[in-house]
């Protein structure tokens, strides 16, 4: 899957009635395997919006909205489907039936060759309504990912994410057979035989301009006579390909995969997951805060980058002298409550730091 839309840690998530049930049988927590679907946001059993319960699926819960009732349909039936191929078969099996079932409708022209421009207006078509789920909307309009899904899945050496087979096991059952009438093609004008005098010319002309000309690159050489290569491209090709300007060929370096937009908007509008029962500052460390967000290291850096800025050095949430200073008031705030004196070692066993770090706090203040 393209960075960005891979599902994260997904524990944390639960429906309220399947969790109240379950309490009152086991005595503990329970997390089901059909809330753990990726994309899934209500129960595929009760109909309930899904709760996060445990920080670790914080983003999950950001990147779900409330919005609309044709959204709310969708991922419930989304969540039913899924987990109803789940336990019916594998994914192979679920790939075959819905080529097969697209074959029936005529999607396909001809044995491996589908048909992906009708296909792909019937399969928006579909969900038009949206879901709750940002990732799905994304998938569903820009396309390119289920493109890659068909393509995984029509090889037998890859695997396609499972999530965009229930869309496009979805989408086999919801569509409309397509006409299959084919439009008759233009046949193509036989081209007339080029003269050896003329064609002897237009290489020496090319010759000529190419030994003229030797500081040009191969893109500059072809807009210096468009009209020349395009006589040599159409009637001299293999000769031209053996005649042209060695490729100048650059390192290119691989540009890194953008976000989706709704990453950095749940991040901006999704404060600090992290939260403390006695009710003191969480450690100012990015590695705790990614785990509550239940990210891998590398989308955490990048979508931390695009909200902060780049800097692997930071300390996130915040500055090390802020949650230190946030701590001690704390700490002076209990201390008070109990009627106990504030003295370095009480401040720095209240506010669960070590009395070197209290003290070159206080020192600095």
């Amino acid at each position: 899957m393209p960075l960005g839309l891979e599902s994260g840690n997904r524990y944390g998530l639960q429906c309220p009635e399947c969790a109240q049930s379950t309490f009152i049988e086991t005595r503990r927590r329970v997390s089901y395997t059909a809330h753990c679907i990726p994309y899934v946001t209500r129960c595929p059993w009760h109909g309930c919006r899904l709760v996060c319960d445990c920080e670790c699926s914080s983003l999950e819960l950001l990147l779900s909205e409330r919005s609309g009732d044709g959204r709310a349909v969708n991922s419930l039936h989304y969540a039913t489907r899924a987990d109803t191929l789940r336990q019916r078969c594998v994914s192979g099996q679920s790939w075959e039936r819905v080529r097969l079932t697209l074959e029936e409708k005529g999607y396909y022209a001809a044995p491996g060759r589908l048909r992906v421009r009708s296909f792909h207006e019937d399969f928006c078509r579909v969900f038009s309504a949206g879901f709750e789920d940002a990732r799905l909307n994304y998938i569903v309009s820009e396309w390119k990912p289920v493109q890659a899904c068909i393509r995984a899945a029509s090889r037998a050496d890859r695997a396609a994410p499972a999530a965009i087979l229930v869309l496009l096991d979805w989408a086999a059952d919801e569509v409309d057979c397509l006409s299959t009438h084919t439009v008759a093609r233009r046949s193509s004008p036989v081209p007339a035989d080029i003269p050896t005098s003329v064609r002897s010319l237009k290489r020496a002309q090319w010759t000529e301009h190419v030994a003229g000309h030797p500081k040009l690159s191969r893109t500059e050489m072809r807009l210096s006579t468009p009209a020349l290569w395009a006589w040599l491209y159409r009637h001299d090709g293999p000769w031209l390909q053996r005649h042209q300007v060695p490729a100048d060929v650059a390192a290119r370096k691989r540009r890194p995969a953008e976000l989706p937009p709704f990453h950095k908007s749940a991040m901006l509008r999704g404060a600090d997951p992290r939260q403390r029962c006695d009710g003191r500052e969480p450690l100012p460390s990015s590695y705790q805060l990614r785990l509550a967000y239940g990210m891998t290291e590398y989308l955490f850096n990048r979508a931390m980058e695009s909200v902060c800025g780049p800097g692997r050095g930071r300390e996130l949430p915040g500055a090390r002298a802020v949650f230190v200073d946030r701590r001690l008031q704390f700490a002076a705030a209990a201390l008070a409550c109990r009627g106990l004196p504030e003295n370095t070692a009480l401040l720095a066993r209240e506010a669960r730091l070590r009395v070197s770090t209290v003290r070159q706090f206080l020192s600095h203040s």
